[in-house]
């Protein structure tokens, strides 16, 4: 007899004052200056610069090819229902995990339509995006900057810099590169346009800005840095200026509204939870500490959580980072004595990093890794002026030496650095165990490394993590549902009912932990209370399709084979590869003598699945139906090779 698929629902994890002259006209130490750097260089020899860096920037990120699915490629990739058709409409008018990028979601359809679940081919993309972004730092910087080698530097940094290897070596954050890549396409665009006063190319550097927005929404900042870059070239912020960023600080302002409802729809915002002061104290910490990171990145990690707890007062050593970025603002400010550039730099990396400071708190986190990805163009660009100053602005060669030493020491690192980060983000348990090595006080790391074991079947070490996490937040609803998985797949019931009432308590919306209720009810024959969770489950997310796969088989064992046929159906519309369904329905079809859709439905569930042997089990039993004895010991004998359990007897009693 063929063994329905009952979902017990997946693990929950926790899921960046003299005035330069116009770029019209130049000095004549400006003129020498451009020689100086090379900008008369053959382009062969450019070319050949620029491919170098390419290559050193894949050779950095080689290791990400051989990563797996972590964190919360679950929600964007493994169990996500907009990825599996290309249903455009329902793409872009939905949310997913609290924010709208339909861009982003539209092409994680397309990899999927591509790879299924294949990992190494998401990782290839991000890789490759990456690269049209470093290949994008060089054109807009040499384009700023007027300077070959300014542009060339600061691609380098960005291609190889180790806090880029959480937008790049994590799937998900394939929203990042996107929006980066459209953000500095619209960069260039609009710097086109101030050359040429071609209105392609203002049109073009809108679309650019809609599109970077549509993949991820601190895009919005890009009209601030426009008007960074007209001062920087020269330009008047005359009344015409104005005039050509209105329809860009409208989209923006649409685009951060959506943002903010994106964000609620998860109840990811989080104001009232920490202290406005606080808020602020963190703000400049934060700011800080990227900046540190940047120039100097040692102890990333995945998880940086706030140093103290909300209510906690601030300590006094805390209070530094405030003085430590008035006196950055200080000497900025006195910089435009002489130069432009170093307000330049200053001013685009806080632009676009203003938004993550988390004065408006947004997840749990006060700074991630991937916030700076856009950001760091600005420090990067300081990097590659001060290297080039230091080179060919003063006479003694010693400077040359040392800014030489200086290049090759920090490329040097940063690539080692890389390649090595690389491999921490291969799989949950190398990536959260870096995180909890470098602090053990993290909830959320034993958590994600429990759902880690939990998903490995290593249930000793999963219950060991969570209940670690609980010990250090036992707040968090998700800790307990988790834990209750693990009681659940050992079977001790009780206590899996214990947690999942305590999630419940926590999280009255937890829609697993309903789920999973009504899974462990039945489990004990309480068919009465499984229903209602069933039922409570659709109510609070009716786009879950595991309510309504374990509501139809606790249906088909009541009897009730037409309500539990409407639910399979109703799983099958909101995701139509859902694999458990497929073979539920088919089953399902089978019983009732309903072959040719019982064979559609196996015929689907093995595309999808082509290593499970249940559906071959079960395509073999409407084949036996059909009296097609070959093709039914055909596939009774593919279900034995993959481990199916029931397939030997039957193989025995019809193909011996």
């Amino acid at each position: 007899m063929l063994k329905e698929k009952t979902n017990i629902g997946h693990p929950i994890q926790y899921m960046s004052k003299s005035k330069s002259t116009p770029s019209t006209t130049k000095s004549a130490s400006a003129k020498k200056s451009s020689r100086q750097i090379g900008s008369e260089t053959n382009p062969l020899l450019q070319y050949g610069l620029l491919a170098g860096i390419l290559l050193l920037t894949l050779l950095v990120y080689l290791p990400a090819f051989q990563n797996g699915f972590v964190w919360d490629d679950s929600v964007y990739i493994q169990r996500n229902p907009l990825i599996y058709t290309l249903d455009l409409p329902k793409i872009f008018s939905s949310y997913l995990a609290g924010n709208y990028h339909p861009i982003t979601v539209l092409v994680h359809a397309i990899e999927y339509a591509s790879f299924g679940f294949k990992e190494s081919g998401y990782h290839i993309v991000n890789v490759l995006i990456h690269l049209a972004n470093t290949l994008l730092v060089f054109y807009v910087i040499r384009k700023l900057s007027n300077h070959l080698w300014i542009g060339l530097i600061t691609a380098l940094i960005f291609g190889v810099h180790p806090m880029h290897v959480e937008s790049v070596a994590w799937v998900s954050e394939l929203k990042d590169l996107l929006y980066t890549l459209f953000f500095l396409l619209s960069l260039s665009a609009y710097m086109r346009f101030m050359d040429q006063q071609k209105y392609k190319w203002y049109g073009l550097a809108i679309v650019f800005f809609v599109m970077s927005a549509l993949s991820k929404g601190m895009a919005v900042t890009l009209p601030v840095v426009l008007l960074l870059i007209d001062y920087f070239k020269g330009r008047q912020l005359n009344q015409k200026v104005w005039i050509e960023k209105i329809p860009f600080f409208i989209l923006a302002l649409v685009f951060g509204i959506v943002a903010i409802y994106a964000q609620q729809s998860e109840a990811a915002l989080h104001a009232d939870s920490i202290p406005i002061m606080q808020r602020i104290i963190f703000a400049f910490y934060g700011y800080i500490t990227y900046l540190h990171k940047l120039i100097l990145p040692v102890s990333l990690s995945a998880y940086y959580p706030y140093p103290i707890g909300a209510r906690d007062a601030v300590p006094a050593i805390y209070y530094s980072y405030v003085l430590l970025t008035l006196a950055l603002v200080v000497l900025t400010w006195k910089s435009l004595n002489h130069t432009k550039k170093v307000f330049f730099g200053i001013a685009f990396f806080t632009i676009t990093i203003f938004l993550v400071l988390k004065l408006l708190p947004v997840g749990y986190t006060v700074m991630a890794d991937r916030y700076s990805y856009v950001a760091s163009i600005g420090i990067f660009y300081l990097f590659a002026e001060g290297l080039n100053w230091l080179y060919f602005n003063k006479a003694n060669s010693s400077f040359k030496i040392i800014a030489t030493t200086l290049g090759i020491g920090f490329i040097s690192f940063y690539s080692y650095a890389t390649y090595q980060r690389c491999k921490v983000w291969e799989n949950g348990l190398t990536l959260w165990t870096d995180t909890i090595d470098k602090n053990d006080n993290v909830h959320m790391a034993y958590l994600n490394r429990g759902v880690y074991h939990l998903d490995s079947k290593n249930l000793p070490a999963a219950e060991a993590d969570l209940a670690r996490s609980i010990e250090l937040d036992p707040t968090y609803a998700k800790s307990y549902y988790n834990r209750g998985l693990v009681y659940q797949q050992q079977r001790k019931f009780d206590a899996a009912l214990q947690d999942y009432n305590k999630a419940i308590e926590l999280n009255p919306n937890l829609a697993n932990a309903y789920i999973n209720r009504g899974n462990t009810y039945k489990d004990l024959n309480n068919i009465e209370l499984a229903l209602a969770d069933y039922d409570r489950a659709i109510a609070l997310d009716p786009t879950m399709p595991e309510s309504y796969n374990n509501k139809g088989l606790l249906l088909q064992n009541m009897g009730n084979l037409q309500a539990a046929l409407e639910s399979y159906s109703k799983v099958l519309q909101l995701s139509p590869t859902y694999f458990n369904a497929l073979v539920n329905r088919g089953g399902l079809y089978s019983k009732t003598n309903q072959l040719d859709l019982a064979m559609q439905d196996y015929n689907k569930a093995i595309a999808v699945n082509p290593n499970a042997g249940s559906a071959y089990y079960g395509r073999g039993l409407v084949y036996n139906k059909r009296s097609d004895t070959s093709k039914a010991c055909a596939d009774f004998r593919q279900a034995i090779s993959l481990g199916y359990q029931n397939a030997q007897s039957t193989f025995n009693q019809f193909c011996q």
